[in-house]
């Protein structure tokens, strides 16, 4: 029995320790990325045609955000994504991000007390053999820590924010698209109700893809939910294909429900309208056992009554 408090003691005083613990590094991480942010806006831009042989200057803000001085370095960087769920690559080269030498920045560093905010000005020289399409770069903000830039090693940024540039060279230019999926799952064992899609920009523009989103429920008919008054939207680059996805995030555990995605891009348009089955997967076993135990049930009085 004096064994058993003894270890109970114990056990307290180690749990208590942890939960110290554990605070403290909580604490001391939510201080640590506290003191050093920040953040670019506008986040991207969106400059329409480009003439061959004009020069185009934009502006954005970089602000430290955080509780310390930082460093910043603002760098001209390709810009492309990697897959369907766009992610961003900022490495590969390709014909559409021609236009990342032909951008200048001013300033390209600065230092920035908390609170502060300075001004970027860009700069872009468009050639006059520049080629027709779309053409995208971004501006990649690298913070820097104080201690990083007394180094004389090579810097070293600790965290990286691009402000992305859109736009396209007038010329002979091509606007094709299509929707190769859209799909509504027919079960979901939870919520939320989603509906996927994949569209792909064959042409050499970038275009912007619609989704609409309706959810009906399946007695009486009334709609529950819809994004049909201001449809999500998403930009396709050229020789891309994206996956999106909309989401009824209200959605109950359990129901019946009518869903309708409806895809646009360009002339394309596609609708999907399935009926969704919204049930817990405990439910669903459940049901199945219930159903075993009526067959079962059956059965033998069956084979009693032979």
């Amino acid at each position: 029995m004096k064994g058993l408090k003894t270890f109970r003691r114990v056990f307290s005083a180690l749990f208590l320790s942890t939960l110290l613990t554990l605070t403290s590094l909580s604490n001391f991480v939510s201080a640590e990325t506290e003191a050093h942010r920040m953040r670019v806006s506008p986040a991207k831009a969106e400059l329409g045609e480009l003439i061959p042989g004009k020069n185009y200057t934009g502006k954005f803000t970089v602000e430290n955000s955080g509780s310390e001085k930082i460093g910043y370095k603002a760098t001209p960087s390709t810009y492309t994504v990697s897959d369907e769920l766009y992610t961003s690559d900022f490495e590969s080269n390709t014909e559409y991000n021609y236009i990342t030498k032909w951008v200048t920045v001013t300033p390209e560093s600065g230092d920035l007390e908390p609170g502060e905010k300075a001004e970027v000005t860009y700069t872009i020289k468009v050639p006059q053999d520049a080629p027709s399409g779309g053409q995208y770069a971004a501006i990649l903000i690298q913070m820097v820590e104080p201690e990083q830039e007394t180094q004389n090693s090579a810097v070293t940024a600790t965290k990286q924010i691009g402000f992305v540039i859109y736009s396209s060279v007038a010329g002979e230019t091509t606007k094709s698209a299509k929707v190769i999926e859209n799909k509504v799952p027919t079960v979901r064992f939870n919520p939320p109700i989603t509906a996927s899609s994949v569209v792909e920009n064959t042409g050499n523009v970038h275009t912007s893809a619609s989704y609409v989103l309706q959810v009906y429920n399946i007695f009486g008919g009334e709609e529950v939910y819809s994004n049909e008054d201001h449809p999500s939207e998403a930009l396709v680059l050229p020789e891309t294909s994206r996956l999106s996805t909309q989401t009824w995030d209200n959605a109950p555990h359990l129901g019946i429900f009518r869903v309708k995605q409806t895809v646009s891009i360009l002339d394309e348009k596609s609708v999907t309208e399935k009926i969704v089955f919204l049930c817990p997967i405990w439910l669903l076993f459940v049901l199945l056992l219930l159903i075993f135990c009526v067959i079962f049930w059956i059965a033998t009085r069956i084979k009693t009554r032979k």
